[in-house]
């Protein structure tokens, strides 16, 4: 599987809202019962997500994309992560 994409970000002062669209790609095999099955997926990807900015190097951040949804496979994730920034000059612009 494979996803390309861009973000867009709308930044206020300790958090961030984004959206994400892109593309993602996939190759299904199947070969549980019967015949092995392959085939090629893709389809348009999208999300959102939030960034909460608790100091001046580290976020918390939360998303949902859509990988694929088709009529045969319907691929989505719910992501939860902490984020550490090295670069702090570009920190403070977000305070």
């Amino acid at each position: 599987m494979a996803f390309v994409g861009a973000r867009f970000n709308l930044r206020y002062n300790h958090f961030t809202v984004f959206t994400l669209g892109g593309v993602s790609y996939a190759k299904i095999k199947e070969t549980g019962s019967g015949s092995p099955y392959t085939t090629t997926i893709v389809a348009p990807a999208y999300g959102v997500g939030l960034d909460f900015y608790g100091s001046e190097s580290t976020a918390i951040t939360f998303s949902y994309i859509q990988y694929l949804d088709s009529t045969k496979v319907n691929l989505s994730a719910v992501q939860f992560g902490i984020k550490f920034y090295f670069d702090k000059p570009k920190i403070f612009n977000r305070y």
